[in-house]
């Protein structure tokens, strides 16, 4: 398509990035605002227990442990830079602000490079319609880390560079597996597609699997402990509007054309593999394609320009409706009190950034540190031993406590992974946290029957000593 003069895609596209930018960076003060990012804080504080990768998760389900499978690349990047005196907090800030943003110019300028700088531009839109999606760039950090290795590798492999292609698809595996066979589907569709490209692709496919043995064999081995239905996500799932229908017009569209432009349906095909994980199919990284389908739709209809005198008018129709509305179905929300099925009018990313009081769906976990954290991290270090274990009766509580006071806990996060061996987390730790809103009548019980003494409380936590406590971290 010739680009009008006076209308620069590539202009736009680079203010709507310093937009993300900018809001990223003023949200510095309420990051890291995801329980996700403690999950892997914790777990890079156990590779320096163990003084380095370790394969055991001793650091949760305390003493017993998992067996820990996570691909290790971003925990090992968060221990380096720890040890090297890097607060965590502040080390949550940095990535939660800079990996959306290098994920979004990752793709805009793949797709600019490769395509055209009219569908970088309307990807952009369509990406910026979700606040789910967008969100989970941020809460999912090795997942979007992976999500950039992978498109760096496709394009790598549109510019016949097998090798870097290839590695760049391994980093995958040692990143996010989820991801990793979420790009290998990719290609390897694409491949079928473009016969002339298979031999290539599926080169790139099994070299980079052969560099992942190590990493897939230990999921394989871990098999048997994983549970899907146990995960709370797959119970809350919000549908876009507009975006699925514009997505179908693109799969349209590219059924009936050939070449590079097949991508977008390699990638939506692809997206199944996240079925099982149904949030993240429907609001997260499955949502991709989707964005990218609905941008070849917009692009397709500015196509026409010239043709249809209403085509201009339908595309800006189109894109303020997606950057300002962008209705959102959610069902299943957990919110107490609030209905299963709800309708967010205005739920595009961009909106929700400028006002985020507006939707109570945006939350940050730092609030808790202002609130108390920091009070019972205190009490935690002062009456235990660094190998000493702490439990609450909240699990994502437990874990960023655990984070913020430097202790194992007997909590734990991904429950879709559980422990073989179970001990009562009461008797083994050594500090013991309440949620005032905790049942008090179990409290009670709880106290008398282990003989646990009042170490101090506040207004969200009661935070009690076990002097009976005998467990202690079993490094392995």
């Amino acid at each position: 398509m010739t680009e009008k003069r006076y209308f620069s895609y590539d202009f736009w596209s680079v203010i709507i990035l310093i937009f993300y930018a900018m809001m990223q960076i003023s949200r510095w003060p309420l990051f890291p605002q995801h329980i996700d990012i403690y999950y892997h804080l914790l777990t890079a504080w156990g590779f320096i227990q163990a003084g380095g990768y370790s394969n055991w998760d001793f650091w949760q389900y305390a003493p017993i442990g998992r067996p820990h499978a996570y691909p290790p690349l971003f925990h090992i990047v968060l221990a380096l830079l720890m040890k090297a005196g890097v607060d965590k907090i502040v080390l949550a800030r940095i990535f939660s602000v800079a990996i959306p943003l290098a994920f979004l110019f990752t793709l805009w300028n793949f797709l600019r490079k490769k395509f055209s700088s009219c569908l970088a531009f309307f990807s952009l839109v369509t990406i910026s319609s979700s606040l789910s999606f967008y969100a989970s760039l941020t809460n999912h950090m090795p997942s979007t880390i992976a999500l950039t290795f992978g498109i760096l590798a496709i394009w790598q492999f549109m510019n016949n560079k097998t090798l870097l292609a290839l590695l760049l698809l391994a980093l995958c595996f040692y990143t996010h597996m989820g991801v990793s066979y979420f790009i290998v589907f990719t290609l390897a569709i694409y491949a079928l597609f473009n016969k002339e490209h298979f031999r290539q692709a599926i080169t790139i496919v099994i070299g980079a699997m052969i560099l992942a043995i190590p990493m897939i064999m230990r999921q394989l081995s871990c098999i048997n402990l994983l549970s899907l239905p146990y995960i709370r996500e797959n119970y809350c799932r919000e549908f876009k509007t507009i975006d699925y229908i514009l997505a179908a017009i693109g799969f349209t569209i590219l059924l009936r054309s050939k070449g590079k432009g097949r991508l977008f349906l390699a990638l939506f095909l692809a997206s199944f593999v996240y079925l099982p994980y149904k949030a993240r199919f429907f609001s997260a990284e499955g949502y991709l394609p989707v964005a990218l389908l609905a941008a070849v739709a917009i692009y397709g209809i500015c196509e026409s320009f010239g043709k249809n005198r209403y085509a201009k008018y339908i595309v800006i129709s189109v894109t303020a409706f997606m950057l300002i509305f962008s209705p959102t179905i959610a069902t299943g929300q957990v919110d107490v009190g609030k209905p299963a099925n709800r309708l967010f009018l205005f739920d595009s990313a961009i909106m929700n950034m400028i006002f985020p009081t507006a939707n109570e769906r945006i939350i940050s976990g730092t609030i808790w540190f202002e609130k108390g954290y920091s009070f019972v991290s205190r009490l935690i270090r002062e009456n235990s031993s660094p190998d000493d274990i702490i439990y609450c009766t909240e699990n994502t509580t437990g874990l960023c406590l655990a984070v913020a006071s430097g202790r194992a806990t007997a909590n734990y996060l991904l429950p879709e992974v559980y422990s073989k061996g179970r001990t009562d987390p009461y008797a083994d730790s050594k500090i013991i946290i309440m949620l005032k809103y905790y049942d008090p009548i179990s409290a009670k019980e709880i106290i008398k029957k282990y003989g646990l003494v009042l170490l101090g409380r506040n207004e969200l936590f009661d935070v009690y000593k076990n002097p009976s406590a005998r467990a202690k971290m079993l490094i392995r």
